[in-house]
């Protein structure tokens, strides 16, 4: 019980930090995003690239930087560039989110484990009790302690259960969440590629 217990905190804590960190990379992109696009729409590629430069650490400033600071190559090699940033991000956008899939799955076997360990237990505290007993109370006494014990056990698994599931709720949302902001920032940075090559060749 104690082991799912400190995976649910676990789970807690890792889903609440992720939820807030996307939350607040979404806000700055659609910021940095319509600030990049005035200093284009000026045909300012140094100043863009400058806003870049003081956005460090925003997911499409980071994506975009590369291929800003070589506007004058060909469309296919600044969707590389691109490209290559993508990747480079994505495991920042996935940091810690396994986590929450391998509680998933282990939060129940944790479970299973509690139940047949307390089932071993009881059956084993039942057979010495057999053992000793006299009267018919004492046989009503013996098995009341019986249910008892596999009531307590089976609530191991009961517990193990109401971790997984959640947490495999909260794995499934944020991979969602990430995979929708990846590629919402790579179509933005693909237009933003496209006003680039307008600017370059007007």
């Amino acid at each position: 019980m104690y082991l799912i217990g400190i995976c649910s905190i676990v789970s807690l804590a890792i889903f609440f930090e992720r939820f807030f960190y996307l939350k607040k990379t979404e806000s700055d992109d659609r910021t940095f995003f319509g600030n990049l696009y005035k200093k284009l729409e000026s045909d300012n590629i140094p100043d863009a690239i400058h806003l870049c430069d003081h956005s460090k650490g925003i997911l499409s400033a980071d994506i975009l930087k590369p291929a800003l600071m070589k506007a004058n190559s060909s469309r296919s090699e600044l969707k590389e560039y691109v490209g290559e940033a993508v990747s480079r991000e994505i495991p920042k956008l996935e940091s810690k989110i396994p986590v929450l899939g391998t509680i998933a799955s282990i939060a129940p076997l944790l479970g299973l484990l509690g139940t047949v360990l307390g089932m071993i237990n009881t059956i084993s505290a039942y057979e010495q009790e057999l053992s000793i007993l006299k009267s018919s109370t004492a046989g009503l006494q013996t098995t009341s302690s019986l249910l008892n014990g596999i009531w307590s056990a089976l609530i191991t698994t009961a517990a193990g259960l109401i971790v997984a599931i959640p947490s495999l709720s909260a794995y499934n949302y944020l991979v969602t969440k990430v995979n929708n902001l990846i590629e919402l920032t790579r179509a933005k940075a693909n237009d933003i590629i496209e006003l680039v090559i307008i600017k370059s060749s007007s």
